[in-house]
């Protein structure tokens, strides 16, 4: 009488995304299941993971680096200077593009998507990969943002 439980029991793939969510909340990152980074406003039904670092709080306040989206492989959105890369909707100021580039060039190919926004950064991921991936996705984040926030107490 053991069969029925066997269907509790979560399959390879169920524990290989609760070992990269539990890296990445280890790294400081939080998982959310959002709309998909290029969904237009009247299709927000959850089809995307975004693994999010918050902004780092401060004395001087939150960082204003605006609200952006950079994409993979899209034909929609204009160009970036970055191969492979498109500005959706809006595009950084110029003024940060030298801290996105810092961590983009080291994201794995199945990041589809980085952004920023009021609640700090965040790639679009399909959680391909081991744990190592996660590693590598936070550390880049981290490296965009110590870049904003250097450039943000640059300006001040």
């Amino acid at each position: 009488m053991i069969s029925p439980f066997l269907a509790f029991r979560p399959s390879r793939r169920q524990k290989h995304i609760a070992a990269l969510r539990e890296e990445a909340r280890r790294c400081g990152l939080r998982v959310q299941i959002v709309p998909d980074a290029t969904a237009e406003q009247n299709d927000r039904s959850p089809v995307a993971v975004r693994y999010l670092l918050p902004w780092a709080v401060t004395e001087e306040g939150q960082t204003d680096a605006g609200q952006w989206v950079l994409v993979r492989n899209y034909s929609r959105g204009q160009p970036s200077i970055w191969p492979d890369w498109r500005w959706f909707k809006n595009e950084a100021p110029g003024k940060l593009q030298q801290a996105v580039a810092s961590g983009l060039s080291v994201l794995p190919e199945a990041v589809s998507g980085l952004a920023g926004d009021n609640q700090g950064l965040s790639i679009y991921w399909q959680e391909r990969g081991g744990v190592e991936q996660v590693q590598i996705i936070a550390q880049a984040l981290l490296t965009i943002r110590q870049a904003i926030s250097e450039l943000s107490q640059g300006l001040r």
